[in-house]
């Protein structure tokens, strides 16, 4: 709850629980002020409060109390009463035979009675346009009542009222906000970017300029203005009234609406190119529309701006613009003279798409990516070629994938024909990125170099060996993706890779960096990181979380992960409740992953569905061979569950730190129960045999040997010898041969059965 909702809940609450409160909210036009009344008197009709709600414009100021005439005309009934006799006249606005204070104090008593038959909300819409006599009445009930059951909420484009005792200024709406409310209402992204720019945080405005624009701009397919034409009856009124002030006034509002800067030596500069006295300037001050302070100026009312914009023809709005553009000359000033150099364009000018472009490569090199893009955009539309028109359309495509705006790619997708090779590359991206799949691209005599390509079949390799589960090769082609403009595509392939790997604290910190970009996306690679960061949810003991996340957007899903979801939500059910027989979930073990990954997924579902310890021992023997500890420290986990209770301890505890090694939690209790179980069907203290072939070791093969069955890896166990892996690996093999065993489970079943003779083994 905002604060402001805080105080009107308190102030409907007050006069509820009867005591008179009183609140104003102040802001310019169109800011929302209206929305919180219509709040207020949601709340108040759930407590059970009678509500009156008026509203005023400009002309009810000449109309004495007429605002208290509508405020009392749902009460009528109430005044026949020969105690309100004084009230019936102003009913029908006759004022001839009425005392002011006498209509003050029985006003203020009847509303007192009304109170107490049922408290009263009282609503009191732009109280700036309410009758001075009406405004008196209010203020002196708002003052005099105390523990009467009324409620006074207020709103006006003043910063205080006689009638609130508390009064709160509204904010400006943030972009997003603003934005989100627009594409709501059916407009397109990028039209409703252009909405927001010029409403400076006001929805109402926002609002009216998108309700000037036609059809085909709301849908993106028509250009819009710089500054959108608004609509409505307000702006129809506020034109007429600026155009009374003369037209020196009016054009120096023009080009000030037009220097969205608010820089006055821009604007004095180009008043003067146009050939415009610069009284005008200084008479808009003076009739309190503009506000200088220093080298800057700002309007006092919002609205004025937008309106005043369109107080002359097209072309001179392009004068105005070509005329403060010549004042931005400067080289730290070239995003402005773009802008107003392309305002003031009126067809395709190579020179103007050209300082576009160069504005786009400077936001994006400053990390806005998305200011980047949309001006990348603008500066195709000026393109003389369609060469390069595509050059920027493509820049725009690379900056919206990177920001990973659906929006933005679309809408380029619609706009661009690929001309080459690398521009069908570029659109086959584009799509991959939307709806994920693979799409083939074709053409004929085509070069195979080209930016969009080379970032295409990275990607692809990329891709595939995560699929594949070939960690080293995506995670060396993929290379430092700690920079701050990594895409979040490589921070998605970077969590796989590093998950495969058993690196599941970095592979996190990957896939959140990659959800964080991807937030407000409905892309399918955004699909993809819910599920990613699933799965390692999963992986660190938190299945529940898994369950809610797929949960919450499973309806929503591309067809493609249905099959993903459904696995890690069995997964899930797994690792929530360690009792759960594995057979019970078979699509816990849907052999997701093309390769090695394939086959190591495909031999633990054949072990677990068919209990078959051959199966399982195969997948954890392919998932050592291509290190992936994740799938060889599951494989034995399953494998435990086949073995009898008192075969598997060695099993259990290379399991158990080969998991632990790779931050996985999620197999902590089933792996606890497994050994329990064990521990209770087998002797506890069951002495231990000899075993002349592990006696017959070297001392140097021994110590890898514990080393080996205390779960260590090669290099782990080279870098606690002090020795080489290539050394560990000899040994290895040497043993193997010696005891006719096969695997580093066998070894470590082996070592846990065995009683060392006294004494040392030599070499």
């Amino acid at each position: 709850m905002t604060a402001l909702e805080q105080l009107v809940v308190t102030t409907v609450d007050a006069a509820a629980g009867g005591r008179s409160s009183s609140l104003h909210v102040q802001g310019p036009r169109g800011s929302g002020k209206s929305w919180w009344l219509d709040r207020a008197g949601n709340i108040a009709a759930e407590r059970g409060m009678t509500t009156a709600r008026i509203g005023a414009v400009v002309e009810d100021r000449q109309i004495p109390f007429g605002a208290l005439s509508m405020l009392l005309a749902p009460f009528i009934g109430g005044l026949d009463d020969p105690a309100w006799a004084i009230l019936r006249p102003i009913m029908t606005l006759d004022h001839r035979r009425v005392d002011p204070v006498d209509v003050k104090h029985t006003a203020f008593q009847f509303l007192c009675t009304l109170a107490a038959e049922q408290p009263i909300c009282l609503l009191l819409d732009d109280v700036h346009w309410f009758d001075a006599e009406s405004l008196d009445v209010l203020a002196f009930a708002a003052r005099r009542t105390d523990v009467d059951a009324i409620a006074f909420i207020s709103t006006s484009t003043q910063d205080r009222s006689t009638i609130g005792s508390t009064t709160v200024r509204l904010q400006p709406t943030s972009p997003l906000t603003i934005h989100r409310m627009l594409v709501a209402n059916g407009l397109d992204d990028g039209v409703a970017n252009r909405c927001v720019d010029a409403a400076y945080g006001n929805p109402g405005i926002a609002i009216a300029l998108a309700d000037g624009l036609t059809d085909a701009q709301r849908a993106g397919t028509a250009p819009v203005s710089l500054l959108p034409r608004p609509s409505g009856n307000l702006i129809d009124e506020l034109q007429n009234r600026l155009r009374a002030h003369g037209d020196a006034v009016c054009r120096s509002l023009v080009v000030a609406a037009a220097e969205h800067h608010g820089t006055t030596a821009a604007v004095r500069a180009a008043l003067a190119t146009l050939g415009e006295p610069f009284g005008g300037l200084d008479e808009a001050e003076s009739l309190g529309l503009l506000e200088i302070v220093g080298s800057r100026f700002g309007f006092t009312d919002p609205w004025v701006r937008s309106v005043a914009y369109h107080l002359v023809a097209p072309s001179s709005r392009r004068a105005a613009h070509r005329a403060l553009a010549a004042w931005f000359a400067n080289a730290e000033q070239a995003a402005e003279r773009a802008w107003h150099l392309a305002a003031g364009a009126d067809g395709p000018n190579h020179a103007v798409a050209e300082a576009l472009e160069l504005v786009a490569v400077d936001a994006a090199r400053r990390g806005g990516l998305a200011t980047a893009a949309l001006t990348a955009e603008r500066a195709s539309e000026f393109a003389t070629t369609p060469q390069d028109r595509q050059q920027h359309l493509l820049a725009a495509l690379r900056w919206w994938i990177d920001t990973a705006s659906t929006d933005g790619v679309r809408r380029v997708l619609r706009s661009l024909d690929p001309l080459d090779h690398d521009a069908a590359a570029a659109r086959a991206e584009a799509v991959e990125f939307l709806d994920g799949g693979f799409v083939p691209v074709n053409w004929e005599d085509a070069p195979v170099d080209g930016p969009w390509t080379r970032q295409r079949s990275r990607r692809l390799a990329v891709e595939t060996a995560c699929e594949q589960g070939d960690h080293r090769t995506a995670l060396r082609t993929l290379g430092d993706t700690r920079s701050l403009r990594t895409t979040a595509t490589d921070l998605l392939s970077t969590a796989r890779a590093l998950r495969h790997s058993g690196r599941t604290r970095d592979a996190r910190d990957a896939a959140t960096a990659a959800s964080a970009i991807l937030e407000h996306s409905d892309s399918f690679r955004s699909w993809t990181a819910f599920l990613v960061g699933a799965d390692l949810d999963i992986l660190q003991g938190r299945g529940d979380d898994a369950i809610s996340t797929i949960q919450s957007i499973r309806d929503r899903l591309p067809r493609a992960l249905q099959e993903y979801a459904i696995t890690l939500m069995a997964r899930a059910r797994l690792q929530r409740d360690p009792n759960l027989s594995p057979t019970t979930e078979p699509a816990a073990f849907t052999p997701l992953g093309t390769g090695a990954l394939g086959e190591i997924r495909e031999a633990i579902r054949s072990g677990v569905l068919n209990r078959d310890q051959t199966s399982m021992q195969l997948a954890i023997d392919l998932a050592e061979q291509h290190s992936l500890p994740i799938e060889a420290g599951e494989g034995r986990l399953w494998l435990s569950e086949l073995q009898p209770a008192d075969d598997r301890s060695a099993t259990i505890k290379i399991s158990r730190a080969g998991l632990q090694r790779s931050g996985v939690r999620a197999w902590d209790q089933r792996l606890a129960l497994l050994a329990l179980l064990a521990e209770e069907t087998s002797p506890r203290h069951s002495p231990r045999r000899a075993d002349p072939g592990l006696s017959a070791l070297s001392q140097a093969e021994f110590r890898v040997a514990e080393a080996v069955a205390n779960g260590l890896t090669n290099r782990e166990a080279a870098a606690t010898l002090i020795i080489s892996v290539k050394t560990v690996d000899f040994h290895l093999q040497q043993m193997y041969r010696k005891l006719g065993i096969r695997s580093r489970t066998e070894l470590a079943v082996r070592m846990t059965n065995f009683e060392p003779p006294q004494g040392s083994n030599d070499d």
